[in-house]
């Protein structure tokens, strides 16, 4: 995804498991795109922290309460389906 210069300060990501991980653990979606074909892009605030996340969260290298991350998934799911039946 292409980052203006406004957008320096946030993280976008449109991998489903990797944005979940980010919600659950307290990072504010800033706000959420949807490109022509179809793809859901999640943008959250706080750059720097999102780095730290993911970086921990590919290495499998986190810890979060299952039921936070499962509650953090499905709402992600809910803002999907939604974003697709607005089509």
């Amino acid at each position: 995804m292409k980052m203006g210069m406004k957008d320096k300060d946030v993280y976008s990501s449109r991998d489903l498991g990797e944005s979940a991980f980010l919600y659950a653990s307290g990072v504010k979606i800033s706000k959420i795109k949807q490109e022509t074909g179809g793809v859901i892009w999640f943008v959250f605030h706080d750059r720097k922290k999102c780095l730290e996340l993911t970086d921990s969260f590919w290495k499998k290298d986190v810890c979060i309460d299952a039921l936070t991350f499962s509650e953090a998934l499905k709402t992600l799911k809910s803002i999907i389906f939604k974003k697709k039946r607005e089509r």
